[in-house]
């Protein structure tokens, strides 16, 4: 019996510069536009949007702001066979405000284990933040900043973290809790092997790091 093909779909657009893959145990098929034409991004969004319940795989490149409105609106897909995200937002010193984070996925996503996402501006508080093997949050605002135990409440909700990176770039200072976590709310996370979090406050850095409980290392 011949191995299932990966299904591909892709849109690229040298106006716009919208790239999506989506993976599915089915067939493959690709979709490529050269000129950039926002009413045919729209109904690709749509096309992923109606088929969200089969894909596996999801890698967003956005450089075009209603792209990403679409993206927002997505809010109550439901995705349960989503392992992987990828979303980056490729616009260098563009300021995001507030109204640009994006919580997706208010349905379902129970198998989702990798998550990546770029210059965007993020809620810690997103459900997509919980059960994860991988996570990345590089060059994003998280608005408002975040505090220390707000970055530690993630990682307790994936206690089968292997990787985690966290690359705070906002101009709003890290905020170090009053209340340091109890034994009960540390993150335990036996299966962690990479930790690369950046943040401008070393006070908070240590309070994450000293929040955070890992098997000893044997000789």
């Amino acid at each position: 019996m011949p191995a299932p093909h990966r299904r591909k779909a892709q849109f690229l657009s040298s106006v716009i510069r919208v790239q999506i893959i989506l993976h599915a145990p089915e067939a493959s098929v690709d979709f490529q536009e050269v000129v950039g034409n926002t009413a045919r991004v729209a109904a690709f969004i749509n096309f992923a949007s109606r088929e969200a319940y089969r894909w596996r795989s999801m890698d967003f490149r956005i450089e075009y702001d209603k792209t990403l409105d679409l993206l927002r609106n997505s809010a109550t897909l439901s995705v349960p066979l989503l392992e992987t995200l990828s979303i980056g937002y490729m616009r260098p010193r563009r300021e995001l405000s507030v109204d640009d984070r994006i919580n997706m996925f208010g349905g379902r996503a129970d198998r989702l284990r990798h998550v990546k996402l770029y210059d965007l501006v993020i809620s810690l508080s997103s459900q997509l933040f919980s059960g994860l093997e991988t996570l990345t949050i590089a060059g994003a605002r998280v608005s408002p900043g975040p505090s220390t135990n707000e970055i530690v409440d993630v990682l307790r909700r994936c206690p089968e973290l292997c990787a985690f990176e966290l690359d705070y770039s906002g101009e709003e200072e890290i905020r170090t809790s009053d209340a340091i976590p109890s034994e009960a709310e540390e993150a335990h996370l036996p299966l962690l092997t990479s930790f690369n979090v950046t943040l401008t406050n070393a006070t908070a850095l240590n309070r994450v790091i000293s929040s955070i409980r890992v098997p000893a290392c044997s000789e």
